[in-house]
């Protein structure tokens, strides 16, 4: 749920993602009618991962497939929020639903930092892909991350 700052996370109810999150990761992922490979997997649609065997996706079917993902990463991010003990905002959980869809790595993320300035100093270091057996920096997850952290900040 992406709401204004210092709204409480506990007065967020609902783990179904929130339109205004559909939203931004729509359009951090844009929309790929097709199975097209994605560095570490082969993708579709909102960059959710392909099914065996498929080719070709609606955006009825994929927006549909989007929001399936983005509650089993809400509910990943909401446990490790509760596990840390932290105070997140609705947009700093928003902003590591977003980062958990991309990385898989949202609740790591949560799990090494005290503190919610730290997750913000980490989460622009996310901005790498492996190519060729190196990592190289990804001018698109540079953006992605800038994105995130200006909705984290927000």
């Amino acid at each position: 749920m992406i709401q204004k700052k210092g709204q409480p996370l506990s007065e967020i109810q609902n783990p179904a993602p929130d339109e205004r999150l559909v939203a931004f990761v729509k359009e951090q992922e844009g929309f790929t009618p097709n199975r097209f490979s994605d560095y570490a997997q082969d993708s579709i649609g909102y960059g959710t991962r392909a099914k065996p065997g498929e080719r070709a996706i609606t955006k009825a079917d994929a927006d549909a497939r989007l929001r399936q993902e983005l509650a089993v990463c809400s509910s990943n991010v909401d446990r490790a929020i509760v596990r840390s003990g932290m105070h997140l905002t609705p947009n700093q959980r928003a902003a590591l639903i977003s980062f958990d869809f991309n990385t898989g790595d949202g609740a790591h993320l949560i799990a090494i930092s005290q503190r919610p300035s730290e997750i913000s100093a980490r989460l622009p270091l996310w901005n790498k892909v492996t190519k060729g057996g190196r990592k190289i920096v990804s001018a698109g997850l540079v953006n992605r991350r800038n994105a995130e952290l200006a909705l984290f900040n927000s």
